[in-house]
Order: structure tokens, then C-alpha cells, then sequence
């Protein structure tokens, strides 16, 4: 029945000079997956490690920052040991390395 219906559309269309469209099936345009270079994963995995070791890197440097100002304060803390004056021999002092003298 849908068929005679169908034709009959078709055939008022046709003498009413009106055409019909033509209904053709295409597949949906499929796009191609974009081309990756395969240089592109080696350049992020490079990129990856160079940013750790800089991390690592940054991580060592803070750590020794913090013990060398560790040891810097305790050496401030400790009281500084007083400085002892002696008087020189002059017995032990040789005449060629007497350059101490003056008017010789």
C-alpha cells in the first residue's frame, strides 16, 4: 500500500512539473586520524626526562641550602675560643732568616 501511495506522490509531482529529489545513500565522510610524526612521542618522553633530573637536580640543591646553613648556625653558637699571645724565641730564629731586623 505505501508503494501505491508513493507512486501516486510521484506521479501528481510530475504533472504538476515539480521533480522529485533523487535520494542517493553516502556513507558519512570519514575524516583520517592526523598523522602523528614519530618523532613526537621521542621529543615528550626527552622533554619528561630532562624535567625530572631538573627536579631532582633543584631537590639536592635545597637539601644541601638546608645543611650548610645548619652548620653555619651551630659554628654562630659556639662561643669562639680566645686568642693566645705568645712571645717569640729569638734563640731559635736563624741570622739568614732574619728579616725582621732592621739595619742589617
Amino acid at each position: 500500500m505505501d508503494n501505491l501511495i508513493k507512486k501516486g506522490y510521484a506521479v501528481r509531482l510530475k504533472t504538476a512539473g515539480i521533480r522529485q529529489p533523487v535520494k542517493t545513500k553516502t556513507p558519512p565522510l570519514q575524516t583520517p586520524p592526523p598523522a602523528v610524526p614519530p618523532i613526537y612521542p621521542v621529543f615528550l618522553l626527552v622533554l619528561g626526562a630532562v624535567l625530572f633530573l631538573a627536579l631532582v637536580l633543584l631537590v639536592v640543591l635545597f637539601y644541601q641550602n638546608r645543611v650548610l646553613r645548619r652548620v653555619l648556625s651551630r659554628r654562630r653558637n659556639k662561643t669562639l675560643t680566645e686568642v693566645v699571645y705568645e712571645e717569640i724565641d729569638r734563640r731559635y730564629i736563624t741570622k739568614g732568616n732574619n728579616s725582621t731586623q732592621s739595619g742589617e
